[in-house]
């Protein structure tokens, strides 16, 4: 079954759309724990890459329960 270029627009802008949420969302969060007493000195780019990894992790995690994906660990 060949893939359509309507399939390849429609999952692009879901992956566009998923990536702005993931964006927002790490941003929303490194703003609310770099406020936190122990985290302040630490630089800001490694906290976001940090929330980001976890963000995309739990994401990827997500999807594959919704769509019932199995995974092989190796």
């Amino acid at each position: 079954m060949p893939i359509t270029v309507e399939q390849i627009v429609s999952y692009s802008a879901w992956f566009l759309f998923a990536f702005g949420v993931l964006a927002f969302l790490t941003a929303l969060i490194v703003y609310a724990i770099k406020e936190l007493p122990g985290i302040k000195k630490a630089p800001t780019s490694l906290i976001a890459m940090a929330v980001a990894m976890a963000l995309t992790l739990v994401a990827f995690f997500a999807l594959v329960s919704i769509f019932k994906i199995s995974l092989a660990w190796y």
